[in-house]
């Protein structure tokens, strides 16, 4: 029996591969994927999502492009470590359009309308998933478990102390740790 996933993602070069997993991978079923501002602007992680797809064939997966911005801090980016655009790397532009339109409604029907509960991968800042649970809380029952890129042991990659994800919308994170659903990081 395949996983129901979905992929909440700012991606440059980092999520490009999980995104390619998460379409491939033979016991994943990716039922879509939603964008956020983290390592570049929402306008930028959306069309990357969408050029990813189109390159691998999966047009079919719904882009929905989430916040462009976090909770309470101003945005912070780094295209920089990631990469601007991913169209540098010789990929096509896709000639699909985001799903724009009430997008954490959107977010929120997909997975409800799913069979069976849905794991999600929070693999950019998770300013998304903490407005969804708080303007939907029945989504508990529908999610599995967060599986969250984000932590460090040693050191930070945004500061000396902070991992990007975590330093670009931590009052977001509080938010998805007090929710008492599984966090895998």
């Amino acid at each position: 029996m395949k996983t129901n996933i979905w992929i909440d993602t700012d991606p440059g070069i980092d999520d490009l591969f999980a995104i390619i997993i998460g379409c491939y991978h033979p016991s994943a079923n990716l039922i879509g994927i939603s964008t956020v501002t983290g390592n570049l602007g929402i306008e930028t992680t959306t069309q990357n999502a969408l050029d990813i797809l189109h390159m691998i064939w999966k047009n079919e997966i719904p882009v929905i492009k989430g916040a462009g911005k976090p909770l309470l801090r101003d945005v912070f980016t780094c295209p920089e470590i990631h990469g601007e655009i991913l169209g540098s790397f010789g990929m096509d532009k896709s000639p699909k359009e985001a799903i724009t339109k009430n997008p954490f409604f959107e977010i929120y029907t997909r997975i409800m309308a799913v069979e069976g509960n849905v794991t999600v991968y929070l693999i950019g800042p998770v300013t998304n998933f903490a407005i969804i649970l708080r303007a939907f809380p029945d989504i508990k029952d529908k999610i599995e478990k967060f599986v969250f890129l984000g932590g460090g042991v040693f050191a930070g990659n945004a500061t000396s102390h902070a991992e990007f994800n975590v330093y670009a919308d931590p009052e977001a994170l509080q938010i998805i740790l007090n929710e008492g659903i599984e966090i895998l990081v």
